[in-house]
């Protein structure tokens, strides 16, 4: 056991509850939550504080097969967090233990509108997570006159929750359960969790980050599903829930320059040394969405703004001595960067760098361009953006409507509509104006209250995209193809790099439930992809063109996806 500074906040259990009168049973019970030597701290699933007045719910379920479900509906809708909280509120079917909080340990655990039958994140901490020493919101107190009688059961299983910003989290552990007498002490030890760092028998909704050094962290679970927590289970284990059939809805694509798109078909690749720009394919699709949740991808780019090749590059610098560009015409504006060199040629070929600034004859990208060695050919196009993405969306409902993006770091943005600004959408946790970028080959999060259809225009991308897949993330990706194309998953060179019987991919409904449709696993380039349930090779899973999946990997990898022309 890992050795903090923490604190046990004690409980004492007493009785006043039922349809009439019932011994009191009384119990010393301590809740360690930032408690004793080596009990980890509650955050978020990207490891964040919840804030302070979070409320942390003890009690029993009086079903635990709808626990179970309600469970599973979580994990497989974006849509269900209000539900389910609503449920979890529902003293029909959660019935809380404490009645009245007392004030033990450093702060008053009330807060400000805050129930009597809830611990509460009200003071600080400081802790050490994963060797790095800091300060973090805590609970610190206890919970009086707990609830137990006949009417509750003795040994009657305890469980926690916690809800905070769309995410929940539900933990027990075998030994939390309500004494059979007055002498008999309960601890709501939180340590011992930590044997169950996978499955659901104690995690049952949120998950265990075991550090090598300080605490560790129970996590809460987010609202999207994740393969790596939601959809799949470990080797050997079966499936979470059983698998529906999808159901997807493709798009349509209008193509304009016929005689261009007939003349690329034959060409497959744009001129390395060009300077200036070819006459692009371009058109526009389609795209419905449903009430709930759906994957959404952008299949077509804003038009290539300066295409060449390089006389030189050293660090993060690429040099075009044929340029003559306006000083900062490309770079990044507030906090986002507005576009981005794609090298066409070399090692790097089909990998994407965002610009910071330029000058009359270099750009300065985000990161190490070496690699691309000294003269590729490249081209320069402005970002997509989330206020592009959904311009055209109907239906859309001014803070109801939601998109989630995914980031590298394992963390989430969320931008709630709000049709009075400028971008369309505003932070989900400021309120203030925002925007995203939607990156070739990602994929988005969209969850509405009702239906509607946007459109896409643009160019058809003529180069191959390399998508880069991170660890420990919501890798949402998808072919970016927009003629509606379907290939099978064996079919569309996802594979290369990725780990054997250990990094996993699901694919997911369309009618705004978010459930899982396939659930698999790579078993290596002889059996390619495998069901996750039966380890027989999968046949008939097809992906289409602008349908996201979510991948979950093990270690950095990128998967390379042809030219739409080449799919």
């Amino acid at each position: 056991m890992k050795s903090s500074a923490y604190q046990i906040a004690k409980i004492t259990l007493g009785i006043v509850f039922g349809f009439g009168a019932f011994s009191t049973q009384a119990a010393n019970v301590a809740l360690v939550g930032n408690g004793a030597s080596s009990g980890p701290i509650i955050a978020t699933s990207g490891f964040q504080d919840i804030a302070l007045g979070t409320r942390v719910r003890v009690g029993k379920f009086a079903d635990t097969n709808a626990l179970n479900t309600t469970i599973n509906n979580f994990k497989t809708s974006v849509a269900d967090y209000v539900t389910t909280l609503s449920w979890l509120n529902n003293t029909n079917n959660f019935i809380d233990l404490g009645t009245n909080v007392a004030n033990y340990g450093n702060a008053s655990q009330t807060g400000t509108g805050v129930s009597s039958n809830a611990v509460v994140f009200n003071t600080t901490a400081s802790l050490t997570v994963n060797g790095t020493t800091g300060t973090r919101n805590v609970f610190n107190g206890s919970i009086a006159n707990v609830n137990y009688s006949s009417s509750i059961g003795f040994s009657t299983p305890v469980f926690i929750w916690v809800a905070y910003d769309n995410e929940l989290g539900i933990f027990r552990d075998s030994g939390w359960v309500t004494p059979t007498s007055d002498l008999t002490a309960l601890t709501l030890n939180l340590n011992t969790i930590s044997s169950a760092q996978s499955g659901n028998t104690e995690i049952l909704l949120g998950g265990y980050q075991d550090y090598a050094s300080g605490t560790d962290l129970l996590t809460l679970y987010s609202t999207i599903p994740e393969p790596a927590t939601g959809s799949l289970l470990l080797i050997g284990s079966g499936l979470l829930f059983g698998l529906r059939k999808r159901n997807i809805k493709k798009g349509t694509i209008n193509m304009k320059k016929t005689s261009a798109f007939m003349a690329l078909v034959a060409v497959s690749a744009l001129s390395a040394s060009a300077q200036t720009v070819s006459t692009p394919i371009v058109g526009f699709y389609k795209k419905s969405f449903p009430a709930g949740g759906s994957l959404q991808t952008v299949a077509l780019l804003k038009p290539v703004s300066f295409q060449g090749s390089a006389t030189g590059i050293s660090s993060q610098v690429l040099s075009c001595s044929s340029a003559s560009w306006a000083s900062n015409v490309y770079s990044a504006s507030n906090g986002l960067p507005n576009y981005y060199v794609e090298i066409t040629s070399g090692p790097l070929s089909g990998y994407s760098f965002d610009v910071v600034s330029n000058t009359a004859t270099t750009i300065t990208v985000d990161s190490p361009i070496v690699g691309a060695g000294s003269t590729p050919s490249f081209l320069i196009r402005q970002h997509t953006k989330l206020s592009d993405a959904l311009a055209t969306a109907s239906g859309l409902q001014d803070y109801n409507d939601q998109v989630t993006v995914y980031n590298s770091d394992s963390t989430s943005t969320s931008f709630l509509r709000d049709s009075s600004v400028a971008t369309g959408w505003v932070d989900a946790g400021t309120f203030s104006e925002s925007d995203a970028v939607i990156y070739p080959g990602q994929g988005y999060v969209l969850t509405t209250g009702g239906s509607g259809v946007y459109t896409i225009s643009g160019a058809l991308k003529t180069t191959q995209t390399v998508i880069p897949l991170y660890p420990g993330a919501v890798n949402i990706v998808s072919l970016a193809n927009p003629g509606g194309v379907s290939k099978d998953i064996q079919a569309i060179g996802l594979g290369a790099g990725l780990a054997d019987y250990s990094d996993q991919l699901a694919t997911y409904s369309s009618d705004g439930t978010l459930s899982t449709a396939n659930a698999l696993i790579y078993g290596g380039v002889s059996d390619g992809w495998l069901d996750a349930g039966s380890f027989a090779p999968a046949t008939g899973v097809q992906v289409e063109g602008t349908s996201p999946i979510i991948l979950t990997v093990t270690s950095p990898s990128t998967w390379i996806v042809n030219q739409p022309l080449n799919q």
